[in-house]
């Protein structure tokens, strides 16, 4: 019989802990037809080849979601002879998390024999713009969405905003936008967001970030439940400083 021929799923980041020292490690994952499922430090140049941090397999295993210890991660239980491995991996938005739980199912299923459709990459793991390739949906404003990119060039994370020209311009906000960009552009600052590069399109403009790996205060708030005094003297020295230095330049910040 014909051996057929090994495919990739699903390839993308996610955060994986460690099994002894519990700390979140970000990796490259790919999930392949025939149940394995490999992390790289980086993503390989070549595509995946024998160099990895992590080989597992999905063919014994069971999936399932998660919202703690993280939001956004989900469960990997493998199944050996005599015990059961809990791997724990985690995503930058949910929409992902609950793609990846997905794709693993179908391929654990498809193992066993079952007829199980495969669903087909995001489309978000297909688009680039200039040497950035887009990874992952961050988060959504009023005009345009936040996505996780990656410099091609030398692997370094990005947070790309994207707007649509067209959305702009029906809502009279040229000028914002603007200002906006010649703002993050021109300045600076260890408690503000700076712009790296300016692209666009015939449709859209894209901002090029500082991508910074912690989350939104609110997210923190929320996981904490109430922050301590000294924990709050913190944040709020950050913002009042932040301020200090956008008044400094004669700036107004009108959302805070």
């Amino acid at each position: 019989m014909m051996q057929q021929k090994v495919s990739i799923i699903k390839e993308g980041h996610l955060f994986k802990r460690g099994e002894f020292i519990k700390n979140w490690r970000l990796r490259y994952f790919y999930l392949f037809s025939d149940g394995k499922f490999i992390g790289y430090k980086t993503k390989p140049e070549l595509g995946p080849c024998s160099d990895c941090y992590n080989m597992f397999d999905v063919t014994n295993c069971s999936v399932r979601k998660m919202e703690v210890p993280k939001h956004n991660s989900f469960l990997l239980r493998c199944f050996d002879y005599t015990q059961s491995i809990d791997r724990l991996f985690r995503c930058l938005t949910q929409e992902d998390r609950d793609h990846w739980v997905e794709m693993i199912k179908s391929v654990t299923q498809l193992l066993a024999g079952a007829e199980v459709p495969i669903p087909q990459l995001n489309q978000t793991d297909k688009l680039v713009i200039g040497p950035y390739k887009m990874l992952n949906l961050l988060g959504e404003g009023t005009f345009g969405k936040v996505i996780l990119g990656q410099n091609t060039n030398d692997g370094t994370f990005v947070a790309i905003k994207v707007m649509r020209k067209d959305f702009i311009y029906q809502n009279s906000e040229v000028d914002h936008i603007q200002s906006e960009g010649r703002i993050l552009k021109a300045f600076n600052h260890p408690f503000l967001i700076s712009m790296l590069e300016f692209l666009q399109t015939r449709e859209r403009i894209y901002f090029v970030m500082n991508f910074l790996n912690g989350g939104e205060l609110f997210y923190h708030l929320k996981l904490s439940g109430h922050f301590s005094e000294r924990r709050t003297k913190l944040y709020a020295a950050e913002v009042i400083l932040a301020l200090q230095f956008l008044h400094s330049k004669n700036i107004i910040y009108r959302d805070l």
